[in-house]
C-alpha cells in the first residue's frame, strides 16, 4: 500500500486488530500473537472451539450472553453455525457482527438482512445484535470473485441463504428463551427509584408495528405543539431479563425499557446541571494558558 494512502498509526492499527480478530475467530485451532512497537497486544493459544476463542477476545460477560447456532441444509451442503447475542444484550452499532463464508470474513447484504429478520420481534428499535456467524457451503453455490479483495460474495440462490440464516437465528432465539426463565427478584429494585423515571417521553421514540393499536388517550398531552406521554406514579412488579420492567398503576400495566429510561434520567440530569451552571466545558484557549477546565 502506498504511504500517502495510509491514515494515522492508531487508525491503521485498529484495522490490523480487526483483521486479526477475524482470523482468530475463523481459526480457533491456530495460535495468534499480535505485537506493536515491541509490545504484545494479543497472545492467544490454540483453543478447542469458537466459544473458547470468543471468551478469550471478548470476556466472560459477552460469552455468557450468547446463544449457539447450528443449522444445516443438506441439499446444498449448507452448514450455519456460530453464536448470536440474546435479545437482552444488544449494541448501538453493527461493529460486533462478523460473517464468515467458508472461513473467510465477508460482507453480504442478504446475510445482514437475514440476521435482523431472524431477530424480528426480539430486538428493540435502533439496537443491533452481536453475531459471529460461520456459513460453510459447497463452493459451487457461491462466487467469491465479485470483489477485488474478496470481501464480498454472491450466492447462486440468495433466497435459500436468506431463509436459512433467518430460520437459524429465529430457532436459536426461541430455544434460548424457552430454556431460560424470566429473572424476577425484588432485589433488582433496591437501587432503583421508580419515581425518578421521567414524567415525559417523546412519542416518536415509540415505534410500534403498524397492526398494533395502543390506547393512550389518557396519557397524551400537547405542549407547544409537541406530542408527549406523561407517566403516572408507578408501582414496579417484576423485572424481565434484566431489561424490562412491568409496572402497575390503577389496574393498568406498563412495560418499560430499563436502559432507555435510565439514559433519559441521565440526560435530564445533565440538562438540569447545565441550566444551573454546574457543568464546566473544556476550552482549548484556557488549556493553552495552563487551565484545563474553565467556563
Amino acid at each position: 500500500m502506498r504511504k500517502k494512502f495510509l491514515k494515522t498509526v492508531n487508525t491503521e492499527l485498529s484495522y490490523i486488530i480487526n483483521m486479526v480478530i477475524q482470523y482468530m475467530l475463523a481459526f480457533p485451532d491456530i495460535a495468534f500473537v499480535l505485537a506493536h512497537n515491541n509490545r504484545i497486544l494479543y497472545n492467544f493459544p490454540i483453543t478447542k472451539n469458537i466459544e473458547e476463542r470468543i471468551y478469550e477476545i471478548y470476556g466472560l460477560d459477552i460469552k455468557n450472553s450468547l446463544l449457539q447456532l447450528d443449522y444445516k441444509v443438506d441439499n446444498i451442503e449448507l452448514h450455519i453455525y456460530g453464536f448470536i447475542s440474546n435479545p437482552s444484550y444488544s449494541k448501538p452499532n453493527k461493529n460486533y457482527q462478523i460473517i464468515f463464508v467458508n472461513k473467510r470474513a465477508v460482507r453480504n447484504k442478504t446475510i445482514s438482512h437475514a440476521i435482523y429478520e431472524g431477530y424480528r420481534s426480539f430486538l428493540m428499535v435502533d439496537r443491533h445484535p452481536m453475531a459471529i456467524i460461520h456459513i460453510d457451503i459447497n463452493s459451487k453455490f457461491v462466487d467469491v470473485n465479485i470483489h477485488p479483495a474478496k470481501k464480498e460474495v454472491k450466492f447462486t440462490d440468495d433466497k435459500i441463504i436468506h431463509n436459512s440464516v433467518s430460520n437459524a437465528i429465529s430457532e436459536a432465539l426461541k430455544s434460548g428463551c424457552n430454556n431460560k426463565t424470566f429473572l424476577i427478584n425484588e432485589k433488582h429494585f433496591e437501587n432503583i427509584n421508580i419515581n425518578e423515571l421521567p414524567q415525559s417521553y417523546h412519542a416518536n421514540a415509540i415505534k410500534p408495528e403498524s397492526d398494533i393499536k395502543f390506547e393512550y388517550s389518557l396519557l397524551k398531552d400537547e405542549i407547544k405543539g409537541e406530542s408527549i406521554y406523561k407517566l403516572p406514579s408507578l408501582n414496579p412488579l417484576v423485572q424481565i431479563k434484566n431489561t424490562y420492567w412491568i409496572a402497575e398503576n390503577n389496574n393498568k400495566y406498563y412495560i418499560l425499557d430499563q436502559h432507555a429510561f435510565h439514559e433519559r434520567i441521565l440526560f435530564e440530569k445533565i440538562i438540569l446541571s447545565i441550566k444551573k451552571y454546574e457543568i464546566r466545558f473544556f476550552n482549548k484557549n484556557c488549556y493553552n494558558h495552563g487551565m484545563s477546565w474553565c467556563y
